[in-house]
């Protein structure tokens, strides 16, 4: 049996240092030129940053919280727009370490590791309490259909799989995961 060693912070620091430099010479060009920082997002999941707290059994770098903390902040440091249009994602992936997904979360972080990407669609904007909803999610046919507009969905532009907030037709929340193209 091998036994692999979680790299430290400083080895993930020293890993990540080159491609958050490159990052961080444009990202005040980008602000200027209002242009969506694209190619840096997916320069960041090629390279593995999305996968930092995916366990390392499942291709991720197994980054405990307090190191992934310190690499959002020398993110913020290169390009201040990115650790939050990454919040979503990391919340994910935080929900399945922690469990609080259902299911085997085996597949997801195999997709997270290949450099897919969450997003969000949750808030809405209207006269209701914050946290109701009226975006829908309803059988239909072999699958379901989701009805609503949503406000807050800072990243999901970026990502690869959304995960809406929505009830169901019985008034139970739901959060359902769709892909972006879908």
């Amino acid at each position: 049996m091998t036994v692999t060693a979680l790299p430290t912070a400083d080895s993930l620091r020293e890993r990540f240092a080159p491609l958050l430099e490159q990052i961080g010479s444009g990202a005040a060009d980008r602000d200027r030129e209002r242009r969506l920082p694209h190619q840096e997002v997916r320069a960041l999941a090629e390279a593995g940053f999305t996968a930092l707290t995916v366990p390392l059994r499942h291709g991720g770098a197994g980054a405990d919280a307090a190191t992934l903390m310190r690499l959002l902040i020398d993110l913020g440091e290169a390009d201040s727009n990115l650790p939050q249009l990454l919040r979503a994602h990391f919340a994910v992936v935080d929900d399945l370490l922690h469990g609080t997904e259902h299911g085997d979360p085996g597949p997801w972080f195999a997709r997270i590791a290949a450099g897919e990407i969450f997003g969000n669609a949750s808030h809405e904007r209207s006269s209701a309490t914050v946290g109701d909803l009226a975006t829908t999610v309803r059988p239909d046919g072999d699958g379901f259909r989701i009805s609503g507009i949503k406000h807050y969905s800072t990243g999901s532009i970026f990502a690869d799989w959304i995960l809406v907030s929505a009830v169901t037709p019985e008034g139970r929340r739901a959060r359902v995961t769709v892909g972006r193209h879908d």
